[in-house]
């Protein structure tokens, strides 16, 4: 059985099609979505045309991982061998599911497996995706594959993807367990893949199905200083294939140390001051890190 996990929040503009592509898969989906307190037509739409699909209706904003992770558990408890982490501005081809499963099949390696992810045109790959595949080794050969259509059966290796279209398998899920709730906005998968790695699992792109993923075109909300610097420390200092969070502490801090002398000496007083708010952060937020990076290094932390 393979279950779709889809969060919702104000998607009245996608949520038709994205349903729709599932309700048409060649595979049969039972379709599982949690709504992050929409204030738009989203629930209407799913409670009137959609009759069929399992609703899970939140009366505040869980953020994505914390709602994925009620979908998740849903899912596993009714038996699914697969869970399909779809975004609500995103729809699938009819056999984008078929072959993922197929994929996994010729490759168990893999906890996590997602096709490949275009704009919501179809004429370009997702800017995050192309942005995060460059950065890889493998880029020149996937590129001259896709250019030359080749190797359409092959998988390609990353260390991470975003969570816009997953197939996880359910040996993925409870062996790495659920999304960790330090996480509210935005880096939920990248501490995922990390320790989808640490558990010895693989991380795969597939190129002969794909996604579209409509998000090109709009604005997202720009997020402050403290938020980004927060996610930045959460990801680096609780990222579990450290060897050690307290020595990633000491480094971090020998850094900012380091740094704000040297602002100071040089006179740059606004840069001095920015390391200090940075250091402050540090404290404020370390015993969160800790809690997180030694709650996912046990071997057993399912929720499930």
């Amino acid at each position: 059985m393979l279950a779709a996990v889809i969060v919702t929040y104000n998607g009245e503009h996608w949520i038709r099609k994205c349903l729709n592509s599932l309700i048409d898969s060649s595979q049969p989906v039972h379709i599982v979505v949690i709504d992050n307190g929409s204030s738009d037509k989203t629930i209407r739409i799913i409670q009137n045309e959609f009759k069929n699909v399992d609703l899970i209706i939140s009366d505040q904003n869980l953020g994505f991982g914390q709602a994925n992770n009620i979908g998740i558990k849903r899912a596993i408890k009714a038996g699914a061998d697969f869970v399909f982490l779809l975004n609500q501005d995103a729809w699938i081809e009819k056999n984008t599911i078929h072959k993922l499963i197929t994929a996994y099949e010729n490759f168990p390696a893999y906890g996590i497996i997602s096709p490949l992810h275009l704009n919501g045109e179809g004429n370009l790959i997702d800017h995050l995706l192309y942005q995060n595949i460059t950065k890889h080794p493998i880029a020149r050969t996937l590129f001259s594959d896709l250019l030359n259509q080749r190797n359409q059966d092959k998988i390609y290796d990353l260390t991470f993807i975003n969570a816009a279209a997953w197939l996880m398998t359910r040996e993925c899920i409870e062996r790495v367990g659920l999304f960790d709730p330090i996480f509210q906005h935005y880096g939920e998968d990248n501490n995922y893949c990390h320790r989808v790695e640490y558990h010895k699992l693989k991380i795969g792109l597939i190129t002969d199905t794909i996604i579209f993923h409509d998000r090109e075109n709009r604005a997202d909300k720009k997020p402050s200083w403290a938020e980004n610097n927060e996610l930045d420390l959460k990801l680096r200092l609780a990222n579990i294939l450290n060897d050690s969070v307290e020595k990633a502490l000491t480094s971090e801090k020998k850094k900012l140390y380091l740094a704000s002398t040297k602002a100071i000496i040089s006179g740059k007083f606004p840069l001095f001051f920015n390391y200090l708010k940075k250091l402050t952060l540090v404290k404020k937020i370390f015993p969160e890190i800790k809690d997180s990076y030694l709650r996912n290094r046990k071997e057993n932390q399912k929720e499930l």
